[in-house]
Order: structure tokens, then C-alpha cells, then sequence
């Protein structure tokens, strides 16, 4: 049968609307594939840790983005400028020069994910902080200390309390949980820097150690990615690779512990440490709290301490029931928290996954302590404070009742009035040993007394 002319014209017509229609939907899909995973680096270089950037991107492209995996990366350098990278195998795809930008700054943290979750959208998405930590430190005087993500060129860095509500605004943005929220940065997996973000990822993986300067190997990591893996399995991976890499390095007492958390649990933990520290208030645990101290693994930080190692020792010299309840809640709550933790045997055996600041001294404390986010609405900062100075008087009140009265006078001197609540407590404690229990000589009770009167 014969077609005629006109018919055949739209025959024609037709087939070619729906061949542009299949073209148009091929390019849009290849634009918008939904991978399994994307992998968001926000790498903060503009600083002395710039070619370690450079190397670790390098082998970054050794496996490149895959099928089932984007690789993004938010490049600042401190001798070139900012660039944003699409990692393909053995190739850096610069899709955009950014020319100078403040990584310090959180607005530009959220702008990198927000923008990138757009366009690698994802079934599952890690956002990597790459650069400089100090935990819960504020910025300070000197870019010694710093919070995370320093930025040499413009002296800043993003405060925990802002990470935490960037965190937010990109968990409004996506519509869920991030699902991994990475740390290539030294000594984050903090108590004091997990409950003030907490809410905004399913798992942190942290280090509560500072990192070597090669930092995660990204080759052996990325090359362990697998199909199919959960957020866990990737998490216990990311972790095991890290921690066997340096392990079997040429230095096997480099150290490195690696843990993974779980942000449904930190609530808990939270609220059993509160708890914890409101009972140590009420009561006299000085001694067993000053001797688990003294033999709990500690990191570069010395005032940092493994949170499971403390309790572990804690607990050893404890009889008061309600301190021992304590005790145990936090360890159940954290037992649910610390997801995984694996460490370098050679270095780091007791370490348990999770730090907090716990300083020997009172000299030692950092009153920055108040000001970060955990200790503001906890009370944390109140309990160290009151252990450390019934400490202070234990010191002095045992030296006064051998007959050396120089500590006492030095605090009269030095710290009464600005300490009065651990002025408030010598005096009672002077008060009941020196006079109703077992006294001094005649000439030194009096020159307690007068020493007590300047005080008050």
C-alpha cells in the first residue's frame, strides 16, 4: 500500500520529536545519574599542609570517581589558586577555577555541598573536612591552635558551634542526614566536638589522635570502595584501611586510631556524663579520680584523654554505689556510641574511639573550655573546675598538717580572691583538720587562723 506525501511528512516529523526527546532525556540523565555514593572533599591547604593536599590528590586519581562512586573535591591552596575538581581515574578535572576564597569560613563549606549535592546526586553522600583540627580549641592568639579548617591566607577557621550549624543547613538542603561525616584533621573525635554537631550525620569518622602529614591513603582507601556497601561497612573499611596502612608502614610507631560514631547514640551519652558529673560534685572522688587519670591513655594533647580508658580505671577504686551507676550508664551509652574503633598496636592500645578534656592540674586548665558549645551546655567545665580545686586543697591542706605552710600562703596571696570557691572549701576543710582533728603546734594554728581570716 502506498503512503502518500503528507502522510510520510509527519511520519518523519514524529520520529525525529521523539528521537530529540530520547536525546534530550540521555544528556539529562548522564548530567544527573544518581551514583550509590558521593564523596565530598573539602580540603583547607592554604597552609603549611599544602603538599600533602597535593600528594593525597594524586592518589585520589590512582582510583577515580567509578559507576558507583563521585569523587569531588573543594581544592584551597595557599600558593595557588582554589579550584574545584571532578577526580577521574589518573586525571584532575578542574570543572571551575575559584580563585581565592576563605575556607575558613563555614558559608563557603556549605556553599561547596549544597552546590555539589546538586549536581552528583547521590544515594548516599561522605563530606570529608581535609586540613588542620584542634577538637574543641577556639581560635587563639597564635594558628597553633585552631578549631578546624584553618585558612593561613585569611587567619580564619570554622568554629565548632558554626561547623554544627552548617552541618544543619546542609542537612535542611539535602533532606536528610549526611550520611558520613569525615575527619582528615587531627584530634576531632572529641566528646566536645560530637555532641555540639551531633544530628546532622548518621556516622562520624575521626581521628582522637593528631594525623600523620600523609594523612588518609586515599589510594588504599577509595580502592577498598566496594558496591553495595552500607554507610557502616564503608565506615569499619575507611577505618581498618587507615589504621593497617600505618601499622605496616616504615615507621609502625607512627601513631593512629581511627574510630567510626553513631549520632543516634551521642544524646545518651550526653545526658549519662551530665549525670556523671553532677554526682562527682556531691561527693569526694578526688584521689580515684587523680590516680585513673594518671595511667589513662592521653594524646599529643595531654588534657585529652580516651574517655572508655578513664572509665576502665575509674571504676577500679570506686565503691560509692551511686558513682559506680555512674560509671557503668556511660559505658553502656558509649559502648552504643563508639560504633567501631581500631588503633596501631604499636602506639595506641588503649585507646577506645572517643576523647575528652580532662586537665591533671588546675594550671593546666584552658579557660577557653567555657566558651566552646559542650562545655557551655553541659557541666563538664563546672566538674573539672571542682575537682581540680578540691585538689588544690588537698595539696595545701596536707602540706599545712606536715608544718609547711608555703602553698597556703601563696594561694592567700595569689589566688583566694580569684578562686573563691576553692577558697570557700580550704576554709572548711582547714577549719574541721587543722582545729577539730589534729591540730598544729601553738604558733603555727594561730598563723593558720590569721591566714584563714585573710582569706575570708
Amino acid at each position: 500500500m502506498k503512503i502518500n506525501s503528507r502522510i510520510r511528512l509527519r511520519i518523519r516529523l514524529v520520529s525525529f520529536a521523539l528521537i530529540s526527546i530520547l536525546c534530550v532525556a540521555c544528556a539529562a540523565s548522564a548530567v544527573t545519574q544518581v551514583k550509590p555514593w558521593t564523596i565530598l572533599v573539602y580540603m583547607c591547604s592554604d597552609n603549611d599542609l599544602e603538599p600533602y593536599g597535593q600528594k593525597n590528590l594524586q592518589q585520589m586519581a590512582k582510583v577515580g570517581s567509578s559507576d558507583f562512586l563521585n569523587i569531588v573535591v573543594l581544592c584551597d591552596r595557599k600558593s595557588a589558586p582554589a579550584s574545584l575538581i571532578y577526580v577521574e581515574k589518573n586525571n584532575l578535572k578542574v570543572l571551575k577555577n575559584l580563585g581565592p576564597i576563605d575556607s575558613g569560613n563555614i558559608g563557603t563549606l556549605v556553599s561547596f555541598a549544597k552546590e555539589n549535592i546538586a549536581a552528583f546526586p547521590a544515594e548516599h553522600y561522605i563530606l570529608e573536612l581535609w586540613g588542620h583540627g584542634q577538637g574543641w580549641r577556639s581560635k587563639p592568639e597564635n594558628p597553633i591552635f585552631r578549631w578546624v579548617s584553618y585558612d593561613e591566607t585569611s587567619k580564619t577557621a570554622i568554629s565548632i558551634e558554626n561547623l554544627g550549624k552548617g552541618l544543619n543547613e546542609i542537612k535542611n538542603f539535602l533532606g536528610k542526614k549526611i550520611d558520613v561525616l569525615a575527619y582528615d584533621a587531627c584530634l576531632m573525635q572529641m566528646v566536645e566536638v560530637a555532641c555540639s554537631i551531633r544530628g546532622n550525620a548518621d556516622y562520624i569518622v575521626g581521628s582522637e589522635e593528631v594525623t600523620p602529614g600523609d594523612g588518609l591513603p586515599y589510594d588504599v582507601v577509595f580502592g577498598n570502595f566496594k558496591p553495595g556497601m552500607t554507610p557502616f561497612d564503608l565506615c569499619k573499611m575507611w577505618v581498618d584501611s587507615y589504621v593497617y596502612y600505618y601499622a605496616h608502614s616504615e615507621d609502625k610507631y607512627t601513631p593512629a586510631t581511627l574510630s567510626v560514631l553513631d549520632d543516634n547514640n551521642l544524646g545518651e551519652l550526653q545526658t549519662s556524663l551530665e549525670n556523671f558529673a553532677k554526682i562527682a560534685m556531691e561527693g569526694m572522688f578526688t584521689q580515684q579520680i587523680k590516680t585513673a587519670l594518671a595511667v589513662t591513655q592521653r594524646f599529643y594533647l595531654m588534657e585529652n584523654k580516651d574517655l572508655g580508658d578513664f572509665l576502665s580505671n575509674l571504676k577500679k577504686n570506686i565503691t560509692d554505689p551511686r558513682f559506680l551507676q555512674a560509671i557503668a550508664n556511660i559505658e553502656n551509652a558509649y559502648s552504643k556510641a563508639v560504633a567501631y574503633s581500631n588503633f596501631n598496636n604499636n602506639f595506641m592500645k588503649n585507646a577506645t574511639g572517643m576523647a575528652i578534656y580532662f586537665p591533671e592540674t588546675k594550671a593546666a586548665y584552658d579557660a577557653r573550655y567555657d566558651l566552646c558549645a559542650y562545655g557551655k551546655k553541659s557541666n563538664w567545665n563546672a566538674m573539672l573546675k571542682d575537682y581540680l580545686g578540691k585538689l588544690t586543697v588537698d595539696g595545701i591542706v596536707q602540706m599545712t598538717l606536715s608544718g609547711d605552710l608555703s602553698e597556703l600562703k601563696s594561694f592567700v596571696q595569689n589566688d583566694a580572691k580569684k578562686d573563691s570557691l576553692t577558697a570557700n572549701l580550704l576554709i572548711e576543710r582547714l577549719n574541721f583538720e587543722t582545729f577539730a582533728e589534729r591540730g598544729l603546734n601553738g604558733d603555727q594554728t594561730q598563723e593558720v587562723t590569721n591566714l584563714l581570716k585573710g582569706i575570708k
